[in-house]
C-alpha cells in the first residue's frame, strides 16, 4: 500500500533490526525499512507468565509517536486487565477489548497535553482546535494486531485495528483477522460522532488509507475514525500450529499462504521481495 498517510517518501537501506524484545525460544521478528528514511513501525513479543505469550506489531503513520506509545505501553494495560482465570469462556477476548479501550483513550490525552479532545463536537469545534491548538498535537496514529496465545488451554486469541493482520496456520488451514484498509466495497456513513466524513482517491476523508486505527488525531481525520477492534479466538493443535503477526508492509507483496509455505525460510522469502514501506513480521510455531 502507498503510504498509510499523505507524506514525503525517501528512499533508504533495509534494515532487519527493530528493537528489544524478551522473546521466548522459538519465536523470531525480521523488520525492514523498506523505501522510506523513517521506521514506524514496532513490534513485541514478551511472556506474561509461563505458558501465556503475546505477539504484537504496531504500525505507525504520519509521525512514530503513536505507534511507540502503544509498544510502550501495551503490556502494562494488558496486565491490568488480565483474567482471573483464561479458561473462562470469553474472558480474554473481554481484556483485550477494554485493553483496546485504554490504550485508545491514554493516547488521546497524551497526544495532546493540556488539552480534552473528547469536548470537541462537530466540524466546525474541531475546524477552531486544530487552527488554535493543532501544532501542540501529536497528529500521528497506528494500527495494531495482536494474538494472545494459551498453550495451556491451547487457545488464541487475536485483535487487529487497522490494517495489519494476525494469522494462523492449524492443521494445513488458514485464518486471518479482518483488514481495515478502504477497497472498492468500503462503505461508510456520511457521519461518525457528529464529524462528516467521506472516501476520496480511496482514502478516509483524502487522508488514510484505513478506516479504523488508534490515534489520527488531526485536522482532517479527527472524530471519523473508528476504534473498535475485531477479536477472535480459536483453539490451535499443539505442534501442529503456525502463527504470524506482520504489518501491512509484509502482506502488500505477499499472501499468508506464501509466507506459510516458507516458513523455515522467511529470511530468504522477504530478502527477495519488494519493499516500499516499512515492513515487520513476528512468527513462531506451537
Amino acid at each position: 500500500m502507498t503510504g498509510a498517510r499523505k507524506r514525503t517518501r525517501k528512499k533508504s537501506r533495509p534494515i532487519k533490526s527493530g528493537g528489544k524484545t524478551t522473546a521466548t525460544k522459538g519465536t523470531r521478528h525480521i523488520q525492514y525499512i523498506g523505501g522510506r528514511d523513517y521506521q514506524e513501525d514496532r513490534f513485541l513479543h514478551l511472556e506474561i507468565k509461563p505458558g501465556l505469550e503475546v505477539l504484537m506489531v504496531a504500525d505507525g503513520h504520519g509521525g512514530e509517536g503513536c505507534s511507540t506509545y502503544v509498544a510502550a505501553n501495551v503490556a502494562r494495560i494488558l496486565r491490568s486487565h488480565w483474567p482471573e482465570s483464561t479458561k473462562v469462556s470469553g474472558a480474554m477476548e473481554t481484556c483485550l477489548k477494554r485493553t483496546m479501550g485504554q490504550i485508545v483513550s491514554e493516547w488521546d490525552q497524551h497526544c495532546a497535553p493540556g488539552h480534552d479532545l473528547d469536548s470537541i463536537k462537530g466540524d466546525a469545534a474541531k475546524h477552531k482546535f486544530f487552527v488554535t491548538h493543532g501544532s501542540v498535537v501529536d497528529e500521528s496514529g497506528s494500527t495494531i494486531a495482536m494474538a494472545v496465545v494459551d498453550r495451556k488451554h491451547n487457545r488464541i486469541t487475536s485483535m487487529s485495528l487497522g490494517d495489519s493482520r494476525v494469522a494462523i496456520r492449524c492443521n494445513g488451514r488458514i485464518s486471518e483477522t479482518v483488514d481495515h484498509a478502504i477497497n472498492s466495497q468500503t462503505v461508510l456513513p456520511k457521519t461518525l460522532r457528529g464529524f462528516s466524513l467521506f472516501i476520496d482517491d480511496g482514502r478516509l476523508n483524502g487522508n488514510l488509507a484505513m478506516h479504523s486505527a488508534i490515534g489520527d488525531n488531526c485536522a482532517d481525520l479527527f472524530g471519523v475514525v473508528a476504534r473498535k477492534p475485531v477479536i477472535h479466538s480459536e483453539k490451535f493443535i499443539p505442534g501442529k500450529t503456525d502463527i504470524l503477526v506482520a504489518t501491512d508492509g509484509v502482506f502488500d507483496d505477499l499472501d499468508s499462504q506464501t509466507l506459510f509455505g516458507h516458513f523455515s525460510a522467511m529470511d530468504a522469502l522477504l530478502e527477495t521481495a519488494p519493499k516500499n514501506d516499512n515492513a515487520t513480521i513476528v512468527f513462531t510455531s506451537l
